[in-house]
Formats: C-alpha cells, sequence, structure tokens
C-alpha cells in the first residue's frame, strides 16, 4: 500500500532469540519460531508465523524432554490444523496436541512422571496476534514506548497479587509470603487447570514488538525492560541486551532465560522521485557546466580544422577574401579576363604561370612557378584562336589545381 508521503510500505518479521542458563547446569526452556504453512522461507517473506515458549518443570533431564515435547507438538498441530476458522480454535487445539504428547512421553518412559511444562504459544500475523498461554511464560507488547503484559499469569504470586489489588491482604503480605514462584497451571498430560486463550485476534500496529519470555526475565522491572527495549533497532538486539543484563545482575539463583522478540517492522521503498531544492540548484550547475565544457569543447574543434587547412591548402573555391589561396586566385581571374577577350576583340592582359619540367600526356608536370608573363596589344589575328586561346587560359589553372594535363 502507499501512504500519503508516496512511500511504497511493506510490513515484514523482524525475529530475534537469545537465552541464557543463569546460575543453573542446565537449561530447561525451549522455543520454536517457524512458518504457520510449514514453508522454509524467511521470516521477512512470511505473512504469519508460529512463536512459542516453554518453561520446564522436573529436573535436568525431565524439564528439558517435556518443554521440547510440548513446543514440537503444539508447532506440529497448528501447521496440520486447517479444520478450523478462527486462530482461537486452532490454537486450543494445539495446546491439546501438546498437553497429550506429553502423557505419551510420560507413558513411554516413566521415569519422567510428574514432568511438566509452562507454554505460551502465539499466531502472528503482520496486523493481528492471538495466544494461549499455561503458567508463568510472559508474553509483552511494547507499543509507543509503554511495555503491556498480554497475557495471563498463573503463578502463586501474580494471585497473591491481585488478591493485594481487591484489599483482602495487604501489598506486604503479598510480597513476604511463602510459594510466590509455585505454578496453579502447567502442562503435565492431565487435565490443565487453567488456560488463558485469545478469543479474537489482538490488533497489531507497525513498529510494535512483541516479546515471549520464561519467568527468568522476571530479574528485570517493567521499567528496566522497556528502557533497554528502546534503546534497540532490531528485534534480535532486544533478545540479547535483555538477557545480557539479566546475566549482569549477578544474581546467584538466576532461572534459566529465554527470550523470543518479534517486531513488525517497516519497510520504505520510494515509488516517486523526491528532489530537495538544493538538489535543483545542483542540477543547474551541472547543466552549466556541460553546457560550458561543450562550447570550449566546439570552439577547439573549430580552430583546430581552420589550422589544419592552412596547413595543407585545401581551400574549397566558394571560399571567399582571406580563404582563398592568392596564386589560384591570380589564375582564375587571368582566365576569366582572357575569354572575355577572345569574344570582344579588345586589348587584354594574360596572366601565365610558368610552368617547369611540363611533359606530354598523363604525367605528372612539374611546379607551377609563381613568375607570369604579360602579353599586351595581342589582336584577334595575331593570337590564337578564342578557341585555343580559352585552352591556355584553363591550362594553368588545371596544373595549378592537378598538376596533370590530359591530351
Amino acid at each position: 500500500m502507499t501512504d500519503s508521503s508516496g512511500l511504497k510500505t511493506e510490513l515484514y518479521f523482524d525475529v530475534g532469540v537469545a537465552d541464557s542458563q543463569g546460575t543453573r547446569n542446565y537449561q530447561e526452556d525451549s522455543y520454536a519460531v517457524t512458518d504457520l504453512n510449514s514453508t522454509d522461507h524467511a521470516f521477512d517473506d512470511l505473512t504469519s508465523l508460529i512463536a512459542v515458549v516453554a518453561d520446564g518443570v522436573g529436573g535436568e533431564t525431565s524439564g528439558d524432554l517435556a518443554s521440547r515435547t510440548a513446543v514440537g507438538a503444539f508447532c506440529k498441530a497448528l501447521q496440520h490444523e486447517n479444520d478450523h476458522d478462527s486462530n482461537a480454535e486452532r490454537l486450543e487445539t494445539a495446546l491439546t496436541s501438546a498437553n497429550e504428547a506429553i502423557a505419551h512421553a510420560v507413558e513411554q518412559q516413566p521415569e519422567h512422571y510428574g514432568m511438566a511444562t509452562t507454554l505460551v504459544g502465539t499466531i502472528v500475523d503482520l496486523d493481528s496476534l492471538s495466544w494461549v498461554s499455561v503458567g508463568d511464560s510472559h508474553l509483552y507488547l511494547i507499543r509507543d514506548e509503554r511495555l503491556l503484559k498480554l497475557n495471563a499469569d498463573h503463578s502463586q504470586g501474580a494471585f497473591l497479587d491481585e488478591v493485594a489489588r481487591r484489599g483482602e491482604i495487604s501489598w506486604n503480605e503479598a510480597e513476604r509470603a511463602n510459594g510466590r514462584n509455585m505454578l496453579r497451571s502447567v502442562i503435565e498430560g492431565g487435565e490443565i487447570a487453567l488456560t488463558d486463550i485469545q478469543a479474537e485476534p489482538y490488533q497489531l500496529q507497525p513498529e510494535d514488538l512483541i516479546i515471549l519470555s520464561s519467568d527468568g526475565l522476571n530479574t528485570l522491572s517493567d521499567d528496566d525492560i522497556t528502557k533497554i527495549a528502546l534503546k534497540e533497532n532490531t528485534a534480535q538486539r532486544v533478545a540479547s541486551a535483555l538477557v545480557s543484563a539479566i546475566d549482569d545482575t549477578g544474581s546467584e539463583e538466576q532461572d534459566n532465560t529465554m527470550v523470543v522478540a518479534v517486531r513488525i517492522a517497516r519497510r520504505e521503498a520510494v515509488t516517486k522521485p523526491i528532489v530537495k531544492p538544493k538538489d535543483h540548484r545542483r542540477v543547474k550547475y551541472l547543466v552549466v557546466l556541460l553546457l560550458i565544457t561543450i562550447g570550449f569543447y566546439l570552439l577547439w574543434e573549430a580552430g583546430y580544422e581552420w589550422s589544419q587547412t592552412a596547413e595543407t591548402g585545401d581551400y574549397r573555391k566558394d571560399h571567399v577574401g582571406s580563404q582563398r589561396d592568392p596564386s589560384k586566385q591570380a589564375v582564375e581571374t587571368t582566365n576569366l579576363e582572357s575569354q572575355e577577350n577572345a569574344h570582344s576583340g579588345l586589348e587584354s592582359k594574360i596572366s601565365i604561370p610558368e610552368v617547369t619540367n611540363t611533359t606530354v600526356g598523363n604525367k605528372e608536370l612539374g611546379e607551377v612557378v609563381p613568375d607570369v608573363t604579360e602579353v599586351e596589344g595581342v589582336s584577334k589575328k595575331e593570337q590564337i584562336s578564342s578557341e585555343k586561346q580559352a585552352e591556355v587560359g584553363v591550362k594553368p589553372q588545371a596544373v595549378a589545381d592537378d598538376k596533370h594535363i590530359s591530351n
């Protein structure tokens, strides 16, 4: 589409991922970011994608297995479930598949009994967001420099804070209560106690930043998350900066942290040329400089041709004044005068160049000697016939021009 400024606007997904084990010796968090339509296209070529984060519970091996199993089953179900019209229905079906996969894994490997996982899963379109979540993993949205918590928190701590908000207990009691990190709902293969699912897609805007994370991000306050995210210009930088900030706190009991950032980025391309006023002046200067250069070149070329013509003596007969060869001009004038005298019988002066080394036939004649001989007072009877006289007048011209004569 094209906006009022003449810019063609194209939205695309900018994705970044980062994680940290914290002070743990193992990583129980898992994630996935993939195409909803099962293609292998780059993220910036997609129109819909799946983003999911899961935080396993149950120890080094069981927690990792639980989170990986749930993420894999969830994505597979979304990519192959096309029977439902709404994203909410598709997400609910995918959550059921993830829960069934956990149950099947425990059945196949009884030693992992009791393993469980949280999960926050999303379908992200370029203009909307749908989600389902179980447990205390986070789904945030940063828009207009504000951090919004989109999904419900199924931890005991969040429940106590809600009770304090209603005035049933004091905030001090809520903050000092034991078991704040306990989970009220998880995916463990049985009935899921609490589920948060978005019934209608949440409308997105260009430059919205979506953050999915495990509860390890709780080390940072909402203000810290916002400030860090706003300093970065790509999703990968956001994810990496958040994880680095958590590591820099040096918390002795830092949990695993997984961060997935998805930005609705906007690529702008100019559809019509925009020339600033100073560019107009620059173009004018270039045009003037070009015209001056062409003018100098034409003047130089004309001067060069004139100098070459002067050196070779190759003047055209229709040139006038100083451009004509004086020796040829004298011969031509003499010829004209002799022809007029032949018809009128009047006395004439014939100036005939002296020819040296003249030969007969088509052989080359000698050069024309500039000195001329005047013949005065020659009458019509005493001089050769007018026809011969004309011929005599022409022959020197031919000699002067071509230096050849033919019988």
